[in-house]
């Protein structure tokens, strides 16, 4: 491959970053013609970048996490804008009724009725999972590093006992993925002392969930629902879902002390911002969905591609509706000018799922002073967490491990990144062509990323 070529499939995100040679910009022939099929953006940072003598991968401390997640400009509530493209006629995987058709129409036909898995198989996330729920029960803890073996990691001492209660994780967009059973399998044969642990799977989709619940018949333990998880009715009610009771249905809250996700906050990341504005007293309409409006490059304002949906709320509504994480930001944002009382808050699709899971994890609902919560996270992008992740000047390590609120003007994310590893997609190099004729067809290596997210509370 030129390197022409390469700097092309790094830009495209189909090649990791690493050193490259920087090339002529005078590119002739194929890769002219590739260059002419890309973006606009991806031909001005081609060329800009054409100057150089190499492209690398800058390191994970805060000035590499500021140069792999540039600083987003803050509006006045405090949250980063964000850009976010989709192609047009294209699927919108933010929506119920795309991934409604997605599993009822793969139920018959795929895998024996078994569906797919999206990006890969989860080892990533299971292992590392049941490694640290299984160190839980014993009272010792280990690294986050993702890793594919068990006991790739050696426990030590834990600030505390071991617990005596059951273990809890959440499964978000099971898909028709075999994520769940296989953590349910690991815990079950895990050398730890036995305890109780629920799996709690949700999904947008209905024909999912029926999906799921016949493919897992006979594990204990399971349980299923559809949820909307940026509804926040929908995610608190998962509190209360459990086998405490005969009905499904538990008394007291209790949170989770895993959340699973392979790929669904990048679904949900592809849907609008989300608006909430208070009122002093009860608005006349409730829900509006407009476009954004962007300055441009001449001074003038125009309607962006981009949709914001925009949700109106009196006091007592926004009470009785929204999650108390997402109330108390939008308390504590600036009142709109003019002194009329009203205040407003935007937030990424992203982000407020954020805040929902942390809602909902085991120190924020009924915890016991334990470690984080951990949110294991297999995502196509190495820059998921950009459009929250505080980033603060002066501080040691990761950028990620800076306290919240600890910048004016960024918003508070209640998550910390602890880790985030290459996971390289499988691909046998090979393509079946017309009469079964199989070609030897060389594939550049691409990585997805594995995410593991620890909560950092409410300070």
């Amino acid at each position: 491959m030129s390197e022409s070529r390469r700097k092309i499939s790094i830009l495209k995100g189909q090649l990791p970053w690493t050193s490259v040679p920087g090339v002529d910009s005078g590119v002739e022939g194929p890769t002219r013609k590739r260059l002419q099929a890309a973006s606009q953006a991806d031909l001005t940072c081609f060329f800009h970048l054409s100057s150089a003598q190499t492209i690398s991968r800058p390191p994970l401390t805060t000035a590499g996490h500021e140069a792999l997640f540039p600083p987003h400009s803050t509006s006045r509530s405090g949250s980063r804008t964000r850009s976010r493209c989709r192609m047009v006629g294209g699927p919108d995987y933010s929506l119920q009724s795309y991934w409604q058709t997605r599993f009822t129409a793969n139920d018959a036909r795929e895998n024996h009725g078994r569906g797919f898995e999206w990006l890969a198989n989860g080892d990533c996330l299971v292992v590392p999972a049941a490694r640290h729920l299984s160190q839980q029960r014993a009272g010792t803890r280990t690294s986050a590093q993702v890793s594919s073996q068990l006991e790739d990691t050696a426990a030590v001492p834990s600030a505390s006992a071991p617990i005596t209660r059951p273990q809890r994780v959440l499964h978000i967009g099971i898909g028709s993925s075999t994520l769940s059973a296989q953590l349910h399998d690991l815990l079950s044969s895990s050398p730890a002392p036995s305890m109780p642990f629920e799996i709690v799977n949700v999904d947008f989709a209905p024909s999912a969930v029926g999906l799921a619940q016949r493919s897992d018949a006979g594990r204990t333990g399971m349980f299923y629902r559809t949820v909307d998880l940026l509804s926040w009715s929908d995610v608190r009610s998962l509190l209360f879902l459990g086998s405490s009771r005969s009905n499904g249905e538990r008394e007291e809250a209790q949170g989770f002390d895993v959340i699973l996700d392979k790929s669904t906050t990048d679904s949900i990341s592809t849907g609008p911002d989300l608006c909430f504005v208070l009122h002093p007293s009860r608005p006349a309409a409730e829900v509006e969905t407009s476009q954004k409006v962007v300055e441009t490059g001449t001074g003038r304002r125009r309607a962006s591609d981009d949709v914001v949906t925009t949700y109106h709320f009196d006091f007592e509504r926004a009470q009785a509706t929204l999650c108390p994480l997402v109330l108390d930001l939008l308390l504590s944002a600036e009142e709109d000018a003019g002194g009329s009382g009203t205040r407003r808050l935007t937030l990424s699709p992203v982000h407020l799922l954020s805040l929902h899971m942390a809602a909902v994890s085991r120190q924020h609902a009924g915890g016991t002073g334990e470690a984080g919560t951990r949110w294991y996270c297999l995502s196509y992008s190495a820059e998921r967490w950009r459009d929250v992740v505080p980033v603060r000047a002066k501080s040691t390590g990761l950028a990620s491990d800076v306290a919240p609120n600890s910048e004016p003007g960024v918003m508070w994310w209640p998550w910390r990144v602890v880790e985030r590893q290459p996971v390289e997609v499988a691909d046998n190099g090979e393509k079946t062509g017309k009469g079964g004729a199989v070609t030897p067809v060389f594939t550049p290596a691409v990585f997805h990323s594995a995410y593991v997210l620890e909560w950092v509370g409410e300070t």
